[in-house]
């Protein structure tokens, strides 16, 4: 390739680069400005203090009283004990059921094949085999 059709492109590659980092900084500029606002604005906010009316602390107090009267009201009513008793044909969790048989199966399976193979080999050994 030619050095001098080249040049002019990687010097358009090196500009988009350095637009491109001059674009984040400024964005990270600005979002740290808009940090720094939404930190004024919180303080802001601490500071406000908002004062209560006295209907607003009556009600709350009233509501605090029923919350009170209700928790108590549920707590005195009598429990309710169930005693379950079944028979279960098949059991509620069947997957490790399955699995230990499955495994119990696979681990004679293969003890029954290597036994059998050794049998095989004696047997063909003391047969002259």
């Amino acid at each position: 390739m030619d050095p001098q059709a080249v040049e002019p492109i990687l010097k358009e590659i090196l500009q988009q680069q350095a637009d491109i980092t001059d674009a984040s900084e400024k964005e990270s500029e600005a979002r740290e400005q808009m940090f720094l606002k939404l930190e004024t604005f919180d303080k802001k906010l601490d500071t406000i203090k908002a004062n209560a009316t006295n209907e607003t602390i009556a009600l709350a107090s009233s509501f605090k009283i029923w919350k009170e009267e209700v928790k108590a009201a549920i707590e005195a009513q009598p429990k309710v004990v169930v005693h379950e008793k079944s028979f279960q044909l098949f059991p509620n969790h069947p997957k490790n059921i399955i699995k230990s048989s499955l495994e119990r199966n696979f681990k004679n399976g293969i003890l029954d094949k290597i036994f059998s193979s050794l049998k095989d080999r004696a047997f063909a050994t003391n047969n002259g085999g």
